[in-house]
């Protein structure tokens, strides 16, 4: 299969840190969000600057090293980089962000879901 020039430069080092952020951005304000649960943990957040989230994100150590296994995966949905806000009721703010991997984000989401209920 054939990818768009969309889909390749999502995976490029620039791609992948300007889509996250979009998608971060639309989440505090409402665009991605459809059940009202979800609605809840993000909307109406705070969120650093894009230029400030660019500028961080490509000397972070480990963006650094999880886009290299990302890459080096095939591009993995599993080994993707993935923004993760450490204290899930703050904002996207820089001391409240860390980069892990799409798997570790995912179970950590699941293990928050159940123990919140």
């Amino acid at each position: 299969m054939k990818l768009s020039y969309k889909q390749m430069y999502r995976r490029t080092f620039n791609g992948k840190i300007r889509l996250t952020y979009q998608k971060m951005k639309g989440r505090v304000k409402g665009n991605n969000e459809t059940r009202e649960r979800t609605k809840k943990l993000y909307v109406g957040k705070s969120i650093c600057s894009k230029e400030d989230f660019i500028k961080w994100s490509k000397t972070d150590p480990c963006f650094l090293k999880l886009f290299k296994r990302w890459k080096k995966s095939g591009f993995k949905l599993i080994n993707s980089p993935s923004i993760d806000r450490i204290d899930s009721s703050k904002g996207y703010k820089l001391n409240n962000i860390r980069w892990i991997s799409n798997s570790e984000n995912c179970y950590l989401g699941a293990k928050n879901h159940h123990t919140s209920k």
